[in-house]
């Protein structure tokens, strides 16, 4: 998807912004012959910059990045930030677990005891539940294959 007028962009932040890396943006206008923008930052000032600098917004935070529609750098360290503000400092991306320091205690995930963690929670634990279940069934089925050539 392109950037139109009135998109909700990341842009790089502002000077006077400097505990930020991006901020947001909305576009006031497009120029298609010099391949630039003029966006209205949040922070206030009207700037002209290149398309290439400017990088969409996803319309929500999700447990597993892969899922994010547009996947960019702000697009990530935003879902990152927001998870960790609400105490959930694990998110997936794929098979990769990203774990962010909340600087405090987090509190387990309630687990009905003989039941399996969902893989769709980023945790710890589904990691290794995971590597355990493939590896079970790794070892099974090379038993079976085994039994076979027998």
């Amino acid at each position: 998807p392109a950037v139109k007028v009135q998109s909700s962009v990341w842009i790089p932040a502002c000077p006077g912004n400097e505990r930020l890396v991006f901020e947001l943006g909305k576009v006031l206008s497009i120029n298609d012959d010099l391949k630039q923008c003029r966006v209205k930052a949040d922070s206030g000032p009207d700037l002209t910059l290149p398309m290439d600098k400017v990088q969409l917004t996803n319309p929500r935070v999700v447990p597993d990045m892969t899922s994010l529609y547009h996947i960019n750098d702000a697009g990530i360290l935003f879902n990152l930030k927001s998870r960790s503000e609400q105490d959930l400092p694990y998110t997936n991306m794929g098979s990769v677990l990203v774990a962010v320091n909340p600087l405090h205690p987090v509190p387990d995930p309630e687990m009905d005891p003989g039941r399996s963690m969902s893989v769709d929670v980023p945790h710890p634990f589904s990691i290794a539940e995971t590597a355990f279940k493939n590896m079970t069934f790794s070892y099974e089925r090379r038993l079976q294959h085994q039994r076979q050539l027998q």
